[in-house]
């Protein structure tokens, strides 16, 4: 049996005239239920597509394709961390690690650099790594 395509649902909403679509199917031979969402815009479409994982968790129906298009993405940077500890008796680390949030997913993630440096080569470090001031003692610990 196969999906109900994208197209139909934005068919329907241009024949309508409606903001959003979704169309929830059951084949009964298969047993399996699908789930098609379109919206017109941004907005229309992310929340079709919300809505469309929210009947799914419902629904208790598998979630496969159901992710929001890249193109809707919005990362945003929630915080940045930086600093430097001793990772050697002549060497500094430099890291910088960056919190990110997305608006309509809710997800977070981080992204993390390193750079290793000796003594007396600061001058071939990253501008990043240049502002550094804070120094952490141990990384093991919460103290600094």
């Amino acid at each position: 049996m196969q999906n109900i395509p994208f197209e139909q649902a934005k068919q329907f909403c241009e024949e309508y005239e409606k903001d959003q679509c979704i169309i929830l199917s059951w084949d009964k031979a298969s047993g399996e239920t699908w789930v098609t969402t379109y919206g017109i815009g941004d907005t229309n479409s992310i929340q079709a597509t919300n809505a469309g994982k929210v009947l799914k968790d419902y629904l208790n129906l598998q979630r496969e394709n159901d992710c929001i298009p890249e193109r809707f993405e919005n990362w945003q940077i929630e915080s940045v961390d930086r600093y430097w500890y001793w990772a050697s008796r002549n060497g500094r680390t430099f890291v910088e690690t960056t919190y990110w949030f997305e608006s309509h997913t809710m997800q977070r993630k981080e992204t993390k650099r390193e750079i290793p440096n000796h003594y007396g080569d600061c001058y071939g470090l990253p501008e990043w790594a240049k502002n550094v001031q804070e120094h952490r003692k141990s990384l093991d610990c919460g103290y600094f």
